[in-house]
């Protein structure tokens, strides 16, 4: 009797170390699935910033695109209305008027003034944009 008892009070505490085994297990499976998914989150997150940077690079490209329209568009108006003086100061300077010719050579020096000064903003436009541009590309 006392054998069989022994053996019953064994096969029990074989059957409780089974099952604490397979608990066991258990927390161990658990513990692998937050660990991938510990990892998979930082992987999302790394695809996040990647992903948050891209969209701000496309933004200050944007920026400087919208810049560099804008500052061509103004360039391009001070360029048409020098251009448009000068060619009204060429017709005179075809046929000057005899009675006005000073007034003639007058505007055709304010004219060219205004070419000079577009051009002088023109180039000075194109250095501030290739700058721009330049230090956009370092950050």
């Amino acid at each position: 009797m006392q054998v069989q008892d022994q053996l019953q009070s064994i096969h029990q505490l074989f059957k409780q170390e089974k099952e604490r085994n397979s608990q066991l297990q258990q927390c161990v499976d658990e513990l692998e699935r937050l660990r991938g998914l510990e990892f998979e989150n930082r992987r999302q997150k790394q695809r996040i910033e990647e992903l948050e940077t891209r969209l701000k690079e496309q933004a200050e490209q944007k920026w400087n695109n919208t810049f560099t329209e804008q500052a061509t568009k103004v360039l391009n108006k001070e360029v048409k209305q020098a251009l448009e003086n000068i060619i009204d100061l060429r017709s005179l300077a075809e046929e000057a008027p005899k009675e006005n010719a000073q007034e003639c050579l007058r505007l055709m020096g304010i004219a060219l003034g205004n070419l000079a000064s577009a051009m002088n903003n023109s180039q000075a436009l194109v250095a501030r944009i290739s700058h721009k541009q330049e230090r956009s590309h370092f950050t």
